[in-house]
């Protein structure tokens, strides 16, 4: 987890696969805020077949960035063929409390697992809906562990 205005440093690995050489373009895609904020080393490779080039990536989030789990992607391109590498980066403030959702977009009948950060040690969760006034329907529930952390089993959304 980063906090607003934090960057942190990531290596990635571009590889040839299938015989392929040539030079490949590399951008990223998130919100502007982490956009804006960070940087890869190049902006393209040249690989030979079956070569692997290293790429840093300084990922930055703007100071403003509000908490949550942001979709990002690094795309790289040669022609009309096309790789995408998706990470999330979760942003948080230092002991505020966070709770996550994965897959983030969901429908019926998805599976999906809960987790929380920064919560005081030994909380009880309950995760829950409301289907009508005052009527909670608890999907999962837990205690945070003594990290103030917790990680629900997936559960099936009917």
């Amino acid at each position: 987890m980063l906090a607003a205005g934090d960057n942190t440093t990531v290596n990635i690995d571009i590889t040839s696969v299938g015989g392929f050489t040539g030079t490949v373009n590399l951008q990223l895609f998130g919100p502007i805020e982490i956009e804006d904020y960070s940087v890869l080393s190049t902006s393209s490779v040249t690989l030979e077949a079956d070569e692997t080039e290293t790429v840093t990536l300084i990922l930055g989030i703007s100071p403003s960035m509000p908490s949550g789990m942001y979709g990002c992607r690094v795309e790289g391109t040669s022609g009309v063929q096309s790789m995408e590498c998706f990470f999330d980066v979760t942003v948080g403030a230092t002991g505020q409390p966070l709770l996550m959702v994965v897959p983030k977009y969901v429908n019926v009948g998805d599976t999906v697992t809960f987790s929380v950060m920064n919560f005081t040690p030994d909380t009880n969760i309950n995760v829950a809906w409301k289907t009508g006034p005052l009527k909670d329907n608890v999907i999962t529930q837990g205690t945070t562990d003594s990290n103030g952390s917790w990680t629900s089993n997936p559960v099936e959304l009917s």
